[in-house]
């Protein structure tokens, strides 16, 4: 068995489930051969991508994800040491009588 494993909303590759393997599928003889008698079960192959009635659609969210990952990857959050610091630095404030 064949499926067709969508990469974007054009562009598909074609998986070979019982050997779990990507094939070129103008040469790939058993493929060649299935590809009349059977129907493609279409999948997604990229987390941006689903299947809606049989056709592949974009998350419309797709950049709005990437941006916030984006930003998260150049911001990322205080380590548990730096939190740490922080915290004994306003415990010696507030010790200290500062607000």
């Amino acid at each position: 068995m064949f499926e067709k494993h969508w990469v974007s909303t054009t562009d598909y590759m074609i998986y070979e489930v019982e050997n779990g393997r990507y094939i070129d599928e103008k040469k790939y003889v058993p493929y060649l051969e299935w590809s009349g008698k059977e129907t493609m079960r279409s999948t997604s192959a990229d987390r941006f991508i689903s299947i809606v009635n049989g056709a592949p659609v974009e998350d419309p969210k797709k950049i709005e994800i990437l941006a916030q990952e984006e930003y998260d990857r150049l911001h990322p959050p205080p380590t548990l040491e730096e939190r740490l610091e922080a915290a004994e630095a306003l415990i010696v404030e507030l010790l200290k009588g500062g607000t």
